[in-house]
């Protein structure tokens, strides 16, 4: 099971670097075209995490409707896997953590992706990179944040932290809400700590335990039937994470 499942890696790392290769291609080719630039970045992101899902056996439940056109998607954070469960079911740019750009396989994907890297912990960066955002939605690209700021055991919602909301607010842009969780049918596996990031635990280390599982993982994605729209950032975050939470199940420990 062991060989089967760095096989499994080995795959998800020879098709990171392929579509990165891609990505790459595309953006030396558009780079007079800015906003085609970025929805082929967008589109990449979106092969990349269906193959993926595919290579490690991430099935997606999908209740709702995938939201298309110009958007804010919202999420709760748990785990790496968000951002190929997402990106699988739209095309999108994600705001993530600036560490993220030195990830193996994620880290190449995501630099040549379009990800906007966000240095929380400085306002001024968030500042920067929310005219990032301005400009993507302004490309007709649409943005995925996961507002909590950090990634949870999947016991519960953190609050929503409102600074990355405010490009939504100012453009008046739909906002829909997006509940994550996610279990297996291996029977030894412990969804907080298997499936669930939590801190202390090395991706690689993290990554192999996820490819050896028996039948895989199955994502959980719930969407709000109605965005939300505001003009005020607070009032963004409080009723988008109102929607999350209502749609979310805590997993399992």
């Amino acid at each position: 099971m062991i060989v089967v499942a760095w096989l499994r890696i080995a795959a998800f790392v020879g098709l990171s670097c392929a579509v990165s290769s891609l990505a790459a291609l595309g953006h030396a080719m558009l780079l007079p075209w800015p906003a085609a630039r970025m929805r082929f970045a967008a589109r990449c992101t979106g092969w990349w995490s269906r193959l993926g899902c595919a290579s490690l056996r991430v099935r997606i439940d999908v209740d709702g409707r995938a939201p298309r056109g110009t958007f804010v998607a919202v999420a709760n954070h748990v785990s790496y896997l968000d951002i190929l469960v997402l990106g699988a079911l739209f095309p999108t740019v994600f705001v993530a953590k600036h560490e993220i750009a030195s990830w193996p396989a994620f880290g190449l994907v995501a630099r040549s992706g379009g990800t906007l890297f966000v240095d929380r912990a400085s306002a001024r960066d968030v500042v920067r990179v929310g005219r990032e955002i301005d400009a993507a939605l302004a490309c007709g690209v649409s943005v995925t944040l996961f507002p909590e700021g950090q990634a949870t055991d999947g016991r519960e919602v953190l609050p929503f932290q409102p600074p990355l909301l405010a490009p939504a607010a100012r453009a008046a842009v739909p906002c829909h809400a997006i509940a994550l969780r996610y279990t297996s049918p291996d029977p030894t596996v412990r969804p907080r700590v298997d499936l669930a990031w939590p801190e202390g635990v090395t991706l690689t280390r993290h990554l192999a335990r996820l490819a050896s599982l028996r039948g895989g993982v199955r994502a959980s994605v719930r969407i709000a039937g109605t965005p939300v729209i505001s003009d005020d950032r607070k009032d963004l975050a409080r009723l988008l994470h109102r929607e999350v939470t209502a749609r979310y199940v805590p997993m399992e420990p």
